[in-house]
Parts: structure tokens; C-alpha cells; sequence
């Protein structure tokens, strides 16, 4: 677990023991924060505590869209979590405001687990207890505003041909739009190890309908760097050709991008 300040270091011990003598495969609450930024925006560049992948800012953001393969998790000790996910407002909203939706690998006391999720902040993620999610599926996430307040996510696991949807009214910043490899939050306490898992394609995004994540405003990589030099990374690559997807890789090298 990272120790961001000695209370922070006590509260994850705290969920940890509770985690170890827990049901096995048995989880706090997971929260998917907004970005924690080391340092600032560097050539376009940003490295953070808890993201990786890619923000654009610069526009209103209305709707965003992509797909991925769900990794397989590598299988290590102690409790280790990774979620992938799109969604808006979460890189440029300073009052932590964030619309999201996607899915969770995670390693408990010896027991791999997977599943999709959605999530409007403050509230922790809501797991689609429905669904049936395993390392191999591929998974889809569009979230769109409709009138007023209201905002549609669309969960679909194509794979095993499963869809669920969630609208709600909720109000925020749409400076942003995401699609990110993240190292959750676990019972309200902190960022915790990202699970290693096989590299994660995001393909096919799409923001406000139709633009691809190229050309829809200012474009920021994101690298997760951890708090602590020990910490795991991972880098994402560079767009592929057509502009509307990327890899992310455990570990400081870039991987290649998916085929377009």
C-alpha cells in the first residue's frame, strides 16, 4: 500500500488487516478517483499517482466513448487492483466531480476476481452484480448527456453478450473526457498497488459523438509513477495511426499501440 502521510499509512494498514481476515476474495468498497497529479503537465506529459492512458481538455465534453480487452491479471502477493474505464470530468475538475464507467481486475488474498462497474463521484463505484466478466471479454462504455442533468452510461460485454444501463442526474465540470488504466481506491482510505495484469488496448474512442481522441482538444499522456519509488508503473503508448486508440503497459516502456 502507499503511505501518502502517516494517516493515511495507519488507515491502510487498518483496511489491509481488515481485507486479510476478510472472506476470501471478499473487497472494501473500490472508488475511481479523479487524477492525483505528481508534478505538472511536462511536454504533454503528466505522471500521476493513480492514472495511465490519456485526457484531452479544451472543449465541452458531452459524450465519450471506447472499447478494450479485458487483461488477465498476473497473479502476485498481498491485495493488488486495476480498473479500466471512460468517462468525464475527472483530469481538469478541481471539485473532484466524475462520471465514469468500466471494469475492475483484482487479486484478494489469493483469489482473481473480475467486474464492471459504474461510478458517479463521491459515491464508490456500483458493480453490475449481473454481469459476468472474465479476462478476454470484450468490453465497451458510452457515456452521453441527454437533457438537462441527465447522463446515460451504456456497459456492454460483448463477449458475453450482456448490456446494462444506468441513467442518473448529476451535475459537473465537462472540461474533460478520460479512458485510463487505474490504480484504485479502496475502502476510502487510499490508492492501493495496481494489480500487474497483460498490456490493456483502448480502441475505437470517441468523444462528443464522432471526434476521435486526436483532435478533440488539447491531448495529455498520462503516466502512473506511484508516490514511492517502489511503486508499480505503467506507461501507455502512443496513439495508433488513426488516432482513436492506445495500449497500456506495466512497467516505465511504452508499448507499442494497438492495429487501427
Amino acid at each position: 500500500m502507499r503511505r501518502l502521510t502517516l494517516t493515511v499509512a495507519v488507515g491502510c494498514l487498518a483496511a489491509s488487516a481488515a481485507l486479510a481476515g476478510s472472506p476470501k476474495g471478499a473487497t472494501a468498497p473500490l472508488s475511481h478517483a479523479a487524477v492525483h497529479r505528481v508534478g505538472v503537465v511536462n511536454a504533454g506529459t503528466l505522471d500521476s499517482e493513480n492514472w495511465s492512458g490519456y485526457a484531452v481538455t479544451g472543449l465541452t465534453y458531452t459524450q465519450v466513448a471506447g472499447s478494450w480487452i479485458v487483461p488477465t491479471v498476473k497473479a502476485t502477493s498481498g491485495q493488488r487492483y486495476a480498473s479500466d474505464w471512460v468517462g468525464i470530468g475527472g483530469f481538469a475538475n478541481e471539485n473532484e466531480k466524475l462520471i465514469q464507467a468500466g471494469t475492475t481486475e483484482q487479486d484478494v488474498n489469493g483469489t482473481i476476481t473480475y467486474n464492471a462497474w459504474t461510478e458517479i463521484l463521491p459515491a464508490s463505484e456500483t458493480v453490475i452484480g449481473k454481469f459476468k466478466v472474465h479476462p478476454g471479454d470484450a468490453m465497451s462504455v458510452d457515456i452521453t448527456k441527454g437533457s438537462g442533468k441527465s447522463w446515460t452510461m451504456v456497459v456492454i460485454d460483448t463477449t458475453e453478450s450482456e448490456s446494462f444501463t444506468r441513467t442518473v442526474n448529476y451535475t459537473l465540470q465537462e472540461n474533460s473526457a478520460e479512458w485510463i488504466h487505474e490504480a484504485p481506491e479502496v475502502g476510502g482510505i487510499g490508492i492501493v498497488d495496481i494489480a500487474l495484469t497483460t498490456n490493456v488496448d483502448f480502441d475505437h474512442g470517441t468523444v462528443n459523438g464522432s471526434t476521435v481522441i486526436g483532435s478533440a482538444g488539447t491531448l495529455t499522456k498520462i503516466v502512473l509513477t506511484g508516490a514511492e519509488p517502489s511503486d508499480t508503473h505503467a506507461t501507455p503508448s502512443k496513439l495508433d495511426s488513426d488516432h482513436d486508440g492506445f495500449a497500456v503497459a506495466d512497467g516505465t516502456k511504452a508499448p507499442p499501440p494497438p492495429a487501427s
